[in-house]
């Protein structure tokens, strides 16, 4: 009787390791959810065989997310509070690490919030876009209260097959071209990128952020020649909606 008590045990014992051998370490891995995503309308996400499928109303954001926003749009936040938009018609590869994004973007509008201790990189095929707050050259011996308040970098960026347009709302952007720095984009300046390198018929314009921060009405660019440029480079009259209303 003994002995068999010993066998069974051991039988037991043995079916346990073979059991959890095969599960996953899951508590020693990263935490792979690094915000959240909220969408209207149609949508898709990729799975990882290359369907395209439904996305939850509500879903997490992952790395290696690849979303496209046919009849609807698309709000990303992440954990610590950067907001990243996608419009109508928008097809986005969205890489993530802690504090750390990055968006191939093939074609559409996105629009964006980062926080200040986020980073967002934008790559479409004409440009490379990097937007942080160690870009803008803000470095303030002021600490506590008394600092002075910095401010999440706000901006749009737009594909198309003519090219892409860029666009600082508050904050400075770096755009690069073929490894190189093109333009550190001031706030209320707008540049337009083409693969080919043709002068851009917007150029870099300079405007007041009060001007342009009034001039966005539910997500749609109405500031004057601003708009007519948009409109112009879109080649339709589809508008920007953005979910977090800039």
């Amino acid at each position: 009787m003994y002995y068999e008590t010993i066998k069974i045990a051991l039988i037991f014992t043995l079916s346990l390791c073979l059991i959890f051998t095969n599960i996953p370490l899951i508590y020693s891995q990263e935490n792979i959810t690094y915000g959240e995503i909220r969408s209207t309308g149609t949508v898709l996400i990729q799975s990882s065989t290359g369907k395209w499928t439904q996305i939850p109303q509500v879903y997490p954001l992952l790395n290696n997310t690849n979303i496209k926003a046919q009849d609807g749009i698309v709000k990303i936040i992440t954990r610590i509070g950067s907001h990243i938009d996608l419009s109508k018609d928008t097809l986005a590869d969205i890489n993530a690490k802690e504090q750390d994004f990055e968006i191939n973007l093939k074609t559409g509008t996105i629009s964006f919030i980062v926080n200040p201790s986020e980073t967002l990189k934008i790559i479409t095929k004409d440009v490379d876009i990097s937007i942080s707050n160690q870009i803008t050259g803000y470095y303030s011996m002021v600490a506590g209260p008394a600092a002075p308040r910095v401010a999440g970098i706000q901006g749009m960026v737009s594909v198309t097959e003519k090219g892409t347009l860029i666009r600082s709302i508050d904050g400075k952007m770096n755009i690069m071209q073929n490894g190189k720095q093109v333009r550190l984009l001031n706030t209320g300046e707008t540049y337009f990128a083409s693969a080919e390198g043709s002068p851009s018929v917007f150029g870099a314009t300079g405007t007041s952020k009060s001007l342009i921060l009034s001039g966005i009405i539910a997500g749609v660019f109405v500031t004057g020649a601003t708009v007519l440029a948009f409109d112009a480079f879109r080649g339709d009259h589809h508008h920007v909606e953005s979910p977090s209303g800039f």
